[in-house]
């Protein structure tokens, strides 16, 4: 069985708190998906953040209402039948354009290229240095065999970009996440993201009891885990 692991957009690493997330997107979450590949992870990068489709019943209206708006939004909007409202209209970013247009791209590669391994490099990359310059960017697609036309021209299809956004939007709504970066493995908040390679090959030695320890995973590591796999929870 395959474990289901989510990254909640990387908007702090848009920001001035960008110290507070670079030893988890650098450091923990990277060794983790360079150890492990997709017949072991159902890995997803949301790049959605703590953005929302404003809405006249919620707070803050017409502006971006980061306290009382954002969870608004999640509670009307992350139901299993939500209104059509929900996904339609202003969308809003905590971060402003920059950040609405750094979702964008980082989504339509996610669309362009979905090997995790592939979309996730260019998120560190265009992330490094935010907002990138246009041959910074240039850069970062070329890497993963993309080139910026390639990119403008997802973004710039309305229609195209719409749908990916109110998937990556209904995705966020439904987590409920309450900031970011949240990571979520296997359908529950990590309360911490330290040792994250370790507290995946756990989750996966729980659950897969029989199974080969994956190649990404120490032996030593994989005895130890199992070993405590019964009397200890994951989170």
């Amino acid at each position: 069985m395959k474990l289901s692991l989510t990254l909640t957009a990387l908007a702090a690493a848009k920001t001035a708190s960008a110290a507070d997330i670079t030893p988890l997107v650098a450091g923990d979450l990277n060794s983790t998906l360079s150890a492990l590949d997709s017949s072991v992870l159902d890995f997803n990068f949301i790049s959605f953040g703590n953005a929302y489709y404003l809405q006249e019943d919620c707070p803050g209206y017409p502006e971006y209402d980061r306290s009382d708006g954002v969870p608004c939004w999640q509670t009307k909007c992350g139901v299993d039948s939500p209104p059509d409202t929900c996904f339609t209209g202003t969308l809003a970013c905590q971060h402003g354009d920059d950040e609405c247009a750094g979702n964008a791209a980082e989504t339509c590669v996610k669309h362009l290229k979905p090997d995790f391994k592939d979309y996730m490099s260019f998120a560190y990359c265009y992330e490094a240095s935010f907002p990138p310059s246009a041959s910074e960017v240039s850069a970062c697609a070329s890497a993963i065999g993309l080139t910026t036309d390639d990119i403008d021209g997802c973004v710039n299809d309305a229609d195209l970009m719409s749908s990916l956004q109110q998937t990556e939007g209904y995705a966020t709504a439904q987590a409920a996440i309450p900031g970011t970066p949240t990571v979520i493995l296997n359908g529950e908040s990590m309360s911490s993201t330290r040792l994250m390679l370790r507290q995946v090959c756990k989750s996966f030695a729980t659950l897969n009891p029989s199974a080969d320890t994956p190649a990404g995973c120490s032996s030593s590591d994989a005895k130890q885990l199992r070993g405590s796999a019964a009397s200890s929870s994951v989170l």
